[in-house]
């Protein structure tokens, strides 16, 4: 028989072609050799074969076929890469953990390192790549490890890594690394040299906008412009627009620059864009496109930088007042000495226009001066009242038909604290008190002020253990010079709401119901309030239209002051007391408050909106749809969601195993409120990791509702999760288990971080450990 036919002969044969690089060769011959007998060798050469050709699918199919006829780690390595190649992650990271656990070879510590990084677990693939660089001193594994460190902001250790990279192999991938770091860590000159060195390997756009960057930082204008102009060459991109608008706007190109900045946010649409667009504007006299620019820039983020701009721009086009109020905004994020002389110029110019006062606060006078006006309780009549039931009424009552002999009138000490005496109203509901402001003045600065501009520190949000009212969660408050407005808005009653925020699910279901629930209740009760007017902070408009919606009452009723309006002054400014404080207490009534948003959350906005079919939020074993189905498990998932919210590291591999045990998992994102609120009603325990979709549980009754947290073991001082969860459960009296078994990565900011699993904890321990507290 000849060797060409035998299925040793053809295994060889093929294994030639494939050393030789032959990968179409390798195929068909691979093919032959299984035609004669399945073999988990030849599954595992073609396997290989295919990956070479990008035939990644194909290559899939090989290398699974020969791990079910044998387990080696070299056919879990190959299907680890392909499903890499297809974005699916966790199964590679399940097929690379199963090489790793038949043979420790670095190329299984490298693939590992690149998955890792790829789902943003970084000290973990750090982990993986130093173990890849124990086995085999590789250049890419060094390069790789150079690109986590980087992206960590690690930049020393990712400049080492990357030399080390290059000592053994001259390649772009790591001149281009070292140079994006070596810019971040300032040294300018040293980025240029190793940017440079990439492009003689390979013209890549990143490394000209790179290499534009740090020419730019190192005052190398013109050659800036030049590398900037390349990367665009190579391929359109914002970063590179902006960075070319920059360095045109120094090189006082300013026309070019404003046709830059122009086409960078026509691709991405970023505050500090709108910020450099909008100097540039100013440099070409165009104040009203400038001031645009700054006002779109501040819709973004709010910054002092902005602010000061679009001062700047405002007393340029004329508009004296706006432009020093937007000053004062600027000096209340930061104070800043130019910001100073253009505030000083603004009022000399009213002073000559005789408006004007003789000076200007400042921040040492603003901090000194504490005296607070008196506060009482508003009045107001409203028709209708006995058409509603007996809890409307006795809330709307307690707000709105107040006796005057029973308040008092009280002041504020004058301390560094800005600490008040507030007179607390008859409880008829025991947390639903609320103050009143008599002559309240309302401008886009923080708060409410009294006739000398001094800030009401009731007016302004607050959140507990650690507020020092020297800098509320919102913003620095301080003194107003009112003096410089000829006239103010005047309304008789109003209601302020100091907390407006519907795209954030946990700050709407507690902050914003704690502020706005007399609304809440008035609306649900079908009480008429188009006849009330509702002021809200300026930097919440972007919410005026959901509240409308939701009170389904007309959007003139809302009233904000934008930078460019007249501050409104109120005879009697009502603002509820919070029913919650967030880090200091909740009172029982919230409940209540919740379940009376999601009402009309439900009837008002989400009643017509499909968020998604039957079937793709909820995964569990026996297939069967929700809410037809109601399981007795449920484990609240938070897998689904994107990058930029919290991720919890091993939550997949946990659905899993708690899906074996016969748990649902839901994805409670995808879903409306009425789905998940009928699932919470009929369930028993409800797991998950500590977050804002435990908040929902307020708003249900449910006395057999036992929970199971998973927590952080150290409590994060940033976001204060734990805190608040645990004040919920107290309050309302649910049963929970919290496991202290999650710790913070580290690689996103405040409430953003990712958790994973604490050493001690693997997928499958936390798994059965949630199960059997079920049992």
């Amino acid at each position: 028989m000849s060797q060409a036919t035998t299925l040793e002969g053809l295994l060889k044969f093929a294994s030639g072609k494939y050393q030789r690089k032959d990968y179409q060769g390798a195929i068909e011959a691979f093919h032959k050799a299984l035609a004669i007998k399945e073999d988990w060798n030849a599954y595992l050469g073609l396997g290989w074969a295919l990956t070479y050709q990008q035939k990644f699918t194909s290559a899939i199919e090989a290398f699974q076929k020969s791990i079910a006829l044998k387990e080696d780690w070299n056919s879990y390595l190959g299907l680890g890469y392909n499903l890499n190649k297809k974005n699916r992650y966790p199964e590679a990271i399940e097929a690379i953990s199963k090489s790793l656990t038949l043979k420790k070879n670095w190329q299984s510590y490298h693939q590992m390192g690149t998955l890792l990084y790829k789902t943003n677990q970084f000290e973990n693939s750090i982990q993986a790549f130093e173990e890849a660089l124990k086995q085999k001193k590789d250049w890419a594994t060094y390069r790789e490890l150079g690109s986590v460190l980087y992206k960590t902001g690690n930049f020393k250790g990712a400049i080492k890594a990357y030399k080390i990279s290059l000592s053994t192999k001259e390649n772009w991938g790591s001149y281009r690394g070292l140079g994006c770091a070596l810019n971040r860590d300032n040294q300018f000159e040293d980025a240029i040299k190793a940017l440079r060195k990439s492009i003689e390997i390979k013209k890549d756009w990143i490394t000209y906008r790179e290499l534009g960057s740090a020419l730019y930082k190192n005052n190398k204008t013109e050659e800036a412009i030049i590398a900037f102009q390349n990367s665009l060459d190579i391929k359109v991109n914002w970063a590179s627009y902006k960075g070319l608008g920059c360095a045109l706007y120094r090189n006082k190109q300013y026309i070019e620059a404003i046709d830059n900045f122009e086409k960078s946010i026509g691709m991405i649409e970023e505050w500090n864009a709108y910020l450099n667009l909008g100097w540039a504007q100013l440099k070409t006299n165009k104040y009203e496109s400038a001031i645009e620019s700054f006002r779109k820039s501040l819709l973004i983020v709010e910054d002092w930088k902005t602010y000061q701009g679009l001062g700047f721009a405002l007393i340029k086009h004329g508009r004296i007042k706006q432009g020093i109020n937007s000053l004062r905004n600027s000096l209340a994020l930061k104070e800043d000495k130019k910001t100073y002389i253009y505030l000083s110029d603004g009022m000399e110019m009213l002073k000559g226009l005789g408006l004007g006062k003789d000076s200007i606060p400042r921040i040492t006078e603003i901090k000194e001066n504490n005296e607070h006006n008196n506060i009482e309780m508003v009045e107001d009549n409203y028709p209708n009242i006995n058409k509603l039931d007996s809890r409307i009424y006795g809330t709307i009552k307690y707000f709105c038909d107040l006796d005057y002999e029973q308040l008092k009138t009280v002041g504020f000490t004058s301390n560094d604290n800005y600490n008040s005496l507030i007179s607390k109203t008859k409880e008829s509901f025991s947390s639903l008190e609320y103050y009143l402001i008599k002559e309240g003045i309302i401008t886009n600065i923080i708060g409410v002020h009294n006739s000398e501009g001094i800030p009401y520190e009731e007016s302004i949000l607050e959140r507990g253990k650690g507020t020092d009212f020297k800098d509320f969660p919102l913003g620095v408050r301080q003194k107003l010079d009112l003096s410089i407005y000829p006239s103010l808005e005047e309304h008789r009653t109003a209601i302020w709401i100091r907390y407006l925020n519907f795209k954030h699910f946990g700050h709407a279901l507690t902050e914003m119901c704690a502020c706005i629930y007399p609304l809440l209740f008035w609306a649900e009760g079908n009480f008429s309030l188009n006849k009330i007017t509702i002021i809200i902070p300026d930097r919440f408009r972007a919410y005026k239209n959901k509240l409308s919606k939701l009170l389904d009452i007309s959007s003139k009723n809302i009233l904000h002051v934008g930078e460019g309006d007249l501050p409104i002054r109120v005879g009697e400014l009502m603002i509820p007391k919070p029913t919650m404080v967030l880090r200091n207490h909740i009172r029982p009534e919230h409940a209540r408050v919740v379940s009376s948003y999601l009402s009309l959350y439900k009837k008002n906005i989400q009643n017509i909106k499909v968020i998604s079919t039957d079937n793709d939020y909820f995964t569990n074993k026996t297939g069967q749809t929700i809410p037809k189905y109601h399981p007795r498990r449920i484990y609240m998932s938070r897998s689904k969601l994107n990058n930029r919210h919290r991720k919890f590291r091993e939550e997949n591999e946990i659905e899993k195993n708690l899906i074996e045990y016969g748990w649902t998992i839901i994805y409670p994102e995808k879903t409306t409120f009425s789905k998940q609120i009928k699932l919470y009603e009929n369930t028993e325990f409800i797991a998950g990791t500590e977050g804002s979709g435990f908040h929902l549980l307020m708003g249900i009754k449910n006395p057999r509702l036992k929970l199971i947290i998973l927590s952080k073991k150290i409590r994060d001082q940033e976001e204060d999760m734990q805190i608040n969860l645990e004040l919920q459960f107290k309050t309302f009296k649910t049963e929970y288990t919290s496991i202290k078994c999650l710790e913070v990565t580290g690689e996103k900011w405040g409430a953003y971080k990712d958790v994973k699993l604490s050493k001690e904890f693997t997928s499958k321990s936390i798994a059965k450990f949630i199960n059997n507290i079920s049992l």
